[in-house]
């Protein structure tokens, strides 16, 4: 009974040392990675250190004596050196699942342990260096733990003070930041806030902005009520680059980000969630969109973060993601269950995003309307097989179904805006409104895409705010802004103020003149872009993109007079290029200066480290 006694003893000893060595190891790789120590993103270091500690202590500490238990049930004639071998080794690797069961604690059921599997293996990868000198540091350790019982104790003796230290360190620095930026929150008169995307919504095919068919009388009425920019652009019109820079407030250059599709958002960045995660704020996102899955780290800042494409709803799930009515169902219930709080939300819809496969009756809604733009027939290999719909070759066709899946999408929304009102909570939410790239339909010769070019029919975004307290006249502005502002006006609006903060976008309500950039591409040389009110300068370094458009390294396009930007009008207006240009270096020196924390060559994910689902959805976008 003694030996099993010790056994016991031992497991929980080991354990707690190797949970204190890892802790204090993986917080200060998190503080020097997203360089904390500056304090200048207040508390939010310091909270992620201390979910590191106090999480894998005990779980550490938890699975220790779990194991400790096992071996109490192993015959006495079993060695101690083999039995600590087998603990050692499996407490180990055991980490891997407790830093993983806290991180998707919230969404850890049956249906996701493929997901949980991969994520354990992913984290594992991470962080090989330390589990091999850790494993290496045992077995030479075994021998003298066999000889004397009271080493790991001694260890304990030294090591458990300093992490209480730590801890106890991590934990009153973090109330302290956390009270001085929540200083800045009048909680009485505190907004809510609902940021609500839609995916892949071209501006010019909602009524609101001109469009003929009736595919948005939602969202028109909320934009006649409230502010409408009627010249915002993406950043980047892709997914993942373009919600980097949104909820950061920066360009592609700081973010770090990659240019590949399925990528991850480095830590280093300061998130809108964030933000008002650490104001005090309840934190939600509902998402339908792989890209911004939780394994590429999207869900910082959030307490809830759902990835739909998880869930099963029967005939809700089609080709792998799900439908905006099943998006903002899964918003109401949250809000409506925490509208005693104060939240911020996000709620991204995919709908529009090819393939489109709106659901009856708006699959047949605009089929053959007359109010088609006579798109020639195309061949269907210029159609990318993730985008065809059947032997479909008409482009008509695909932009009935495209504005389909606008129209199912307004109806969503709508129920989203009455469900405020029901609460009455439409008085006090601030609510942001876009999206967070276009499509192309055959400009270019690029068909039922986006990321390539950056055309207005791929980085003219919508972009509407209601504010019912700061901006109670409805209003129409036409000065040119990017998405990039929409983080600075928000916490301007929610009187929530950041020292230091590493924002390049604008407050909204300045109503300042701001020149836009736009990047785009597929290749390492990728297509750097400035534009005004009516002008836009495009540079082009790759051969392959010069080649493909027709120009060399820079193009202008008269983008108000030429809807479809195909004639480069550089040699006839070389002033206007000029100005650009100087604007264009400007901007560029500038990210040169910065220090980039990411090789603009990246490799994109390895397939092997995802969920099969995020895998899947991604492969029915075309992204794959």
């Amino acid at each position: 009974m003694t030996l099993r006694r010790e056994r016991l003893t031992l497991s929980l000893q080991i354990a707690a040392v190797i949970g204190i060595i890892y802790s204090i190891h993986e917080t200060l790789r998190v503080l020097c990675e997203q360089n904390y120590f500056t304090f200048h993103l207040y508390g939010i270091g310091l909270e992620t250190a201390q979910h590191i500690t106090i999480t894998t202590l005990v779980y550490s500490i938890v699975i220790g004596g779990a194991l400790g238990i096992v071996s109490m049930l192993l015959p006495q004639s079993v060695g101690k050196t083999l039995t600590l071998y087998i603990e050692g080794i499996l407490v180990i690797l055991l980490l891997g699942v407790c830093v993983t069961i806290k991180r998707y604690s919230l969404d850890f059921l049956p249906g996701d342990l493929v997901y949980f599997a991969f994520s354990v293996n992913q984290w594992i990868k991470a962080h090989l260096n330390f589990l091999l000198v850790t494993l290496i540091l045992f077995s030479v350790l075994t021998p003298f733990v066999v000889r004397s019982r009271d080493f790991f104790l001694f260890l304990s003796r030294v090591f458990i003070p300093i992490s209480v230290v730590l801890i106890a360190g991590i934990v009153v620095f973090n109330f302290a930041w956390k009270k001085t930026l929540q200083t800045n929150l009048n909680k009485s008169d505190a907004p809510n806030v609902l940021l609500l995307t839609v995916d892949t919504m071209r501006a010019d095919h909602l009524g609101l902005y001109g469009y003929k068919r009736n595919t948005s009388p939602t969202i028109d009425q909320f934009g006649k009520e409230n502010v409408t920019f009627t010249s915002a652009v993406c950043q980047w019109p892709k997914t993942s680059q373009s919600f980097a820079s949104m909820l950061t407030g920066t360009y592609f250059y700081q973010t770090g980000i990659p240019i590949n599709v399925a990528t991850r958002l480095p830590a280093k960045n300061l998130l809108m969630s964030e933000i008002f995660s650490n104001a005090g704020y309840k934190t939600a996102a509902f998402q339908s969109n792989a890209n911004l899955a939780k394994y590429f780290d999207f869900d910082s800042g959030f307490d809830t973060y759902e990835e739909l494409w998880h869930k099963q709803s029967g005939p809700a799930r089609e080709m792998g993601w799900f439908r905006s009515d099943l998006v903002v169902n899964r918003t109401i219930d949250w809000i409506k269950k925490n509208r005693g709080k104060r939240f911020f939300v996000w709620t991204h819809i995919v709908d529009p995003h090819a393939p489109y496969t709106p659901p009856a009756p708006y699959n047949s809604m605009f089929v053959n309307d007359g109010l088609g733009n006579d798109y020639a027939p195309v061949p269907l290999g210029k159609i990318s097989e993730h985008a065809r719909l059947g032997d479909h070759n008409d482009p008509d066709y695909y932009v009935s179904q495209y504005d389909g899946e606008i129209r199912f999408t307004d109806d969503q929304i709508g129920k989203l805006f009455q469900a405020l009102k029901n609460f009455g909570l439409d008085k006090n939410t601030i609510v942001i409104f876009t999206s967070d790239h276009g499509e192309s339909f055959g400009n270019h010769d690029f068909f039922f895409d986006h990321g390539k070019y950056p055309f207005e029919d791929c980085a003219h975004v919508p972009l509407i705010i209601r504010d019912p307290k700061h901006l109670s006249k409805s209003a129409i502005v036409q000065t040119p802004v990017s998405l990039i502002d929409i983080l600075p006006t928000v916490l301007s609006l929610a009187n929530i103020s950041v020292t230091n903060a590493p924002f390049q976008g604008q407050n909204l309500t300045s109503g300042q003149f701001q020149y836009q950039f736009i990047e785009s591409g597929d290749s390492e040389k990728y297509q750097r872009t400035v534009r005004d009110k009516e002008w836009k300068l495009v540079f082009a370094p790759d051969p392959t993109d010069q080649k493909a458009l027709g120009i060399g390294p820079f193009a202008l396009y008269h983008f108000t007079e030429d809807k479809k930007e195909i004639r480069n009008v550089i040699d006839k207006f070389p002033a206007e290029a000029n100005r650009l240009k100087d604007k264009l270096v400007n901007w560029l020196d500038e990210g040169l200066k910065k220090n980039r924390s990411n090789d603009r060559g990246a490799k994109q994910f390895e397939n092997a480290d995802i969920d099969k689902t995020s895998l899947e959805q991604l492969k029915s976008f075309g992204y794959l």
